[in-house]
């Protein structure tokens, strides 16, 4: 009887339902029946939250449209005509929070027009995309609008010339040799905005110069207001390129926070103007091989207390080690430190030094440790630590165990090999509450039934499981009492993306 009342339901009543539900219920609601994915699918752009996963739009184009929890993608549309665009406004305009544009050819008055309308819109992505040959600019609408992330890759021509009344919070370019961004509109693109404060460039290679050009006092030649991070990776050399960069760094050195340089154009003149101007540092990734080695640079520079995270993006190794020795010294205060592997031979001094000269560090992260490494020395405070490749268990475990002040633990990788003794040891540590595991699924299951018999101070256990090309989620968060929680038998097909079992 029951099941009769149900399917004699008109939508209407089903739709005013499936409104209490949140996205990822949504998700497993189109699973029930064909009438009820029907009544979800057709129906999201009205419903206060919509599913995760939706399936996707397909349209008379030679692209698709997906519709993704407030995500919008449109691919390989060749003609963005009136049609589409009153489609997409009519039905998605006051969801879509996200939108990614990639290999499509764009009008740019209905590329304007939908940007504007679609007024909840916080990040635009375009890929490899481009504007008409020949568009005929009407006046839609001057009124600028604000979006926090706008990123653009691979773009070959002047689609930034269209997108004058935008005012982006965060930038990121992203160009290749084939694919070169007009570096005016890019320049005039920058200048007109108001509040960015995060520009990101990776790959612009001949003419990266562009951006960083100075006038004839050699001063930048935009100023940029709120200006608070700059990232460079995989720049390439180029004449002037580092007085410029130095220039433009000069000009910001007042507000800059966040700071990456990353390439083979950068000079040491670059490294020691970052390391000794600018003082309001936050943040700062650099390549071990450029940080300035001698003692004399170092000697009367006044410590920077600022900086709290510190990335380095390569091998330390015999010959940058005391670069880097110099700058933790320097960087006393550091408080978040990030590196990937070292050289077998100094890996002892590295944590040496970062034991007696940080002490306020508080998160670790590193690739592995080398087969040489002895942990001897204590790290103080240390809250959280992360290993992406772990290749020796003892070693792992002599570390985690003289550093017991963790509470939090992120292993990448582990083997076939972690026993039950092994987890055992790992979760009675006296402060761990958060533990993250990735590997095969044999090892990860075996990890949940140990922790699941005696989870001690433990309250979220995380596992990734990876399968050749399936990878699965899975979180869970243990209870203060004990009696509520209640084991479960895993088996893979059960691992779901970021929904927690327990609660």
């Amino acid at each position: 009887m029951t099941d009769n009342i149900i399917n004699n339901l008109p939508d209407e009543v089903f739709l005013e339902i499936f409104n209490y539900f949140n996205g990822k219920s949504l998700k497993s609601l189109m699973f029930v029946c064909k009438r009820w994915a029907e009544i979800i699918s057709g129906h999201a752009s009205s419903m206060k939250k919509l599913p995760v996963n939706m399936k996707k739009l397909l349209l008379d184009y030679n692209g698709n449209i997906s519709h993704n929890f407030h995500t919008l993608n449109i691919e390989h549309i060749n003609i963005f005509n009136h049609d589409l665009h009153d489609y997409l406004l009519i039905s998605l305009g006051r969801s879509v929070q996200c939108l990614n544009i990639s290999y499509c050819v764009i009008n740019a008055n209905h590329l304007k027009s939908l940007l504007e309308n679609l007024i909840h819109l916080n990040e635009l992505a375009i890929t490899k995309s481009r504007i008409s040959d020949d568009p005929i600019i009407e006046k839609v609408n001057e009124n600028e609008f604000k979006i926090k992330k706008f990123k653009v890759t691979h773009i070959n021509n002047n689609i930034l010339k269209y997108l004058n009344n935008i005012q982006v919070s965060e930038m990121e370019i992203i160009d290749a040799n084939n694919y070169k961004i007009n570096h005016e509109y890019l320049i005039e693109f920058i200048l007109r905005q108001k509040s960015m404060r995060s520009l990101i460039v990776e790959e612009l290679n001949n003419n990266v110069n562009s951006l960083f050009l100075t006038n004839d006092l050699k001063h930048a030649t935009f100023r940029l207001k709120k200006f608070t991070g700059l990232f460079c990776t995989n720049l390439t050399r180029h004449e002037f390129f580092n007085e410029n960069l130095i220039s433009f760094l000069n000009v910001h050195a007042n507000s800059l926070e966040t700071l990456k340089i990353t390439g083979s154009s950068l000079s040491p003149n670059t490294y020691k103007f970052s390391i000794s101007h600018l003082s309001n540092l936050y943040m700062l990734e650099l390549n071990p091989n450029s940080i300035p080695q001698e003692n004399s640079f170092y000697k009367n520079l006044p410590k920077n207390t600022n900086l709290k995270v510190f990335h380095i993006e390569s091998t330390i190794t015999r010959t940058n080690i005391n670069g880097v020795l110099q700058i933790i010294r320097h960087y006393s205060n550091i408080s978040n430190l990030m590196f990937f592997d070292t050289d077998e031979f100094i890996s002892n001094d590295l944590f040496y030094a970062i034991s007696h000269e940080l002490k306020f560090l508080l998160n670790l992260s590193v690739l592995n440790f080398n087969k040489n490494f002895i942990p001897t020395h204590k790290i103080q405070i240390l809250n959280s630590f992360s290993i992406k490749i772990l290749n020796d268990i003892d070693q792992f475990l002599n570390f985690i165990t003289l550093n017991n002040t963790l509470e939090k633990i992120n292993v990448g990788w582990i083997k076939r090999d972690f026993g039950e003794e092994i987890v055992e040891k790992i979760i009675t540590q006296p402060r761990l509450q958060y533990i993250k595991f990735g590997g095969r699924f044999i090892a990860n299951k075996r990890i949940y039934e140990v922790i699941s018999r005696d989870y001690k101070n433990l309250r979220t256990l995380e596992l990734v499981v990876n399968n050749y090309d399936d990878i699965k989620n899975l979180k869970f968060i243990f209870p203060l009492d004990r009696n509520n929680f209640i084991p479960k038998c895993l088996y893979f097909e059960e691992f779901n993306d970021r929904e927690p079992l327990n609660d």
